[in-house]
């Protein structure tokens, strides 16, 4: 092979491993998920075996990066950005559901605030009422006794 051959397969080989340890697999990981035997995966990752097209596509697919990666000078998408991002989106729902139970509290602390105002009030009337009640009560009482007396 020539140098120029080499050096190519050698970048796209160093771009292969990089991409296994950014995900954090193991070469048994990915050798298992190609189908292949771990030494023979281990030959592609140290450039002794020039992998094909099918194959880059198929590693491109497990990685979840563009075949073109290994041709482009990019580096490869963390594992931990797309983590981060689902964690965003967690957040972002939670954020959503926390936003809806406020206003679902707000709205029953309003509602409970307005009965609460109306048990007052009605209790305030009633106290009111209890008072004259007693009231004619106490007069017929003492209307009794100087019935009684006389």
């Amino acid at each position: 092979m020539d140098e120029k051959k080499e050096a190519i397969v050698e970048a796209v080989a160093l771009k292969i491993k990089e991409l296994r340890q950014t995900h954090h697999f193991t070469q048994e990981e990915v050798s298992r998920q190609l189908g292949f035997t771990k030494s023979a995966y281990s030959k592609i990752e140290r450039g002794l075996t020039v992998p094909t097209v099918v194959l880059l596509q198929r590693l491109a697919d497990i990685f979840d990066e563009s075949i073109l990666y290994f041709f482009l000078d990019e580096k490869p998408k963390a594992r931990k950005d797309k983590e981060t991002e689902t964690q965003k989106q967690r957040i972002q729902a939670l954020e959503a559901e926390l936003i809806r139970q406020e206003k679902e509290f707000k709205g029953s602390l309003k509602m409970h605030t307005r009965v609460s105002e109306k048990l007052y009030s009605m209790q305030q009337e009633n106290n009111k009422h209890f008072a004259t009640l007693q009231k004619e009560i106490d007069e017929l009482r003492l209307q009794l006794q100087a019935l009684q007396t006389a």
